[in-house]
């Protein structure tokens, strides 16, 4: 049996802070996952939707004018905002559209097939310019603001600045007006694009091939492979080249498709207006986050960590910024440990989620510095959490006994129905040992032990509001 010396110095050590189990800290679970559907030869806002959480709103319909499909864009809601349906031919840009289509006759018209739901306040947009060595030479726009429920030819004349040929063209359509006052639920579908008065005509017009793009991701987490469109580019692969374990996660800044260079890893999400949330959700405040890295920058490019701290308003469904930390991170060609002191220690304000992640470039502080080719390795995520505050565990009426333990643990807690509800078991490096269901009875419940082996180990009781947590010697 252990001394009272050796019981005293086990307990005061669990108030230094415990482990939060990081999902996939390791990066050795990977997973193929569908991203988004495009149809060929043209970047879509299925990119930015995929990015934020939410289904295309750019799709293919299983009717058509010409061939077996057309497509169909969507303005849908997505929080507070109205995100129009948006298809582009070239990169889409903060500057416009750069690049295009190779593309060198002058057609008289331009023009399509198209069903469409408007109202007055609202009008789709179809835009194509003609360029020649990045200068616009000519134009056609076409704007759709009525209501047809079955398919209606337009065609409208271009307008051309200039004399010569272009060399390339590009294209922005919309389902809404990207300036403002765009209506959710409204619509426009598409089929068969034309040129007249020319031998050349759009890539894919009839919208018949789509291809699904398809990635190896991290479990659990998120990366910048969203915005590639091709297996060659991925930002964010496995590794062989690990700290830890068999894999860890490389990270190499790309061009995507928005003419952008980056490379990223999230344990979360990222609003195209807010800052990250949706990240591991956290009974306690932070304390400190560590992980092991490597860094081959390109130039002057620097790799960064970030954390970013949130509390939830549960009544008005708002995200709050507790506390943002983005550190730059140098070069280094051998593992290297990192140790980020977070000490988030409001108990008033206390934290209830927390997003991690990584890149290849600051893409904070420096974003014109990124560089393509960068490359980072990261593994051994792990985090550190203060210990719940003791009055935040009286507040639930709860006992546990015998302390120390022996083997069985009795639980009490009077809000708790008679029912099976969640318990997890973690050792005190915060890895979990073992998931189980309690059963309640009249508010009491027993706890078998016997499997594990003399130690510290939170116990970590969750039924719907109410996250109980408390730390256990078992002796045996």
């Amino acid at each position: 049996m252990k001394s009272i010396f050796t019981l005293a110095c086990l307990y005061l050590a669990t108030f230094s802070g415990f482990g939060q189990t990081v999902p996939n800290s390791g990066f050795e679970e990977w997973e193929n996952r569908l991203l988004y559907t495009n149809p060929d030869g043209y970047v879509s806002t299925n990119t930015n939707l995929f990015f934020n959480g939410q289904s295309a709103n750019v799709t293919k319909v299983n009717e058509a004018v010409t061939g077996s499909s057309s497509i169909l864009l969507k303005t849908v809601k997505v929080g507070q905002d109205s995100i129009i349906g948006g298809l582009f031919l070239g990169s889409p840009g903060n500057m416009g559209i750069s690049g295009g289509y190779p593309f060198t006759e002058r057609p008289d018209s331009f023009g399509f097939y198209y069903k469409s739901n408007y109202s007055a306040m609202d009008t789709a947009f179809a835009v194509v310019f003609f360029k020649n060595k990045g200068k616009t030479i000519g134009v056609v726009q076409i704007r759709i603001n009525e209501l047809h429920s079955s398919f209606k030819r337009i065609s409208v004349p271009v307008s051309y600045f200039d004399t010569i040929k272009p060399d390339t063209l590009a294209m922005f359509i919309s389902s809404g007006n990207p300036d403002g006052n765009a209506q959710v639920g409204n619509f426009l579908q598409l089929d068969n694009l034309f040129f007249t008065n020319s031998s050349q005509q759009l890539p894919n017009n009839s919208f018949e091939n789509w291809t699904d793009l398809n990635s190896a991701e991290p479990k659990d987490w998120f990366s910048s492979n969203t915005f590639i469109t091709s297996d060659t580019g991925k930002s964010v692969v496995k590794s062989t080249d690990r700290k830890e374990g068999n894999y860890s996660a490389l990270i190499t800044t790309k061009e995507v498709n928005q003419g952008q260079n980056m490379g990223f890893l999230i344990l979360g999400k990222i609003g195209q207006k807010d800052d990250p949330t949706d990240g591991l959700k956290i009974n306690s405040n932070p304390k400190q986050l560590s992980f092991w890295y490597k860094y081959e920058p390109i130039g002057n490019d620097s790799a960064m960590v970030g954390v970013w701290i949130n509390s939830y308003d549960k009544v008005g469904d708002s995200v709050k910024l507790l506390m943002e930390i983005i550190k730059p991170l140098g070069s280094s060609s051998v593992w290297k440990e990192m140790v980020l002191d977070i000490d988030y220690d409001d108990t008033l304000n206390p934290a209830e989620d927390i997003v991690i992640g990584f890149a290849s470039s600051d893409l904070e502080f420096r974003p014109d510095s990124a560089r393509i080719g960068s490359r980072m390795w990261v593994d051994m995520v792990n985090l550190t959490l203060y210990p719940l505050m003791i009055t935040k565990l009286n507040s639930y009426n709860w006992k546990i006994w015998p302390v120390p333990c022996y083997g069985s643990l009795n639980i009490h807690q009077t809000n708790f129905p008679n029912e099976e509800v969640m318990t997890n078991i973690y050792n005190d490096q915060g890895r979990l040992e073992k998931t189980v269901l309690l059963k309640f009875d009249n508010g009491n419940a027993v706890l078998n032990l016997n499997e594990f082996s003399s130690g510290t180990y939170l116990i970590d009781v969750n039924y719907g509001k109410y996250i109980i947590q408390k730390r256990v010697v078992l002796l045996k």
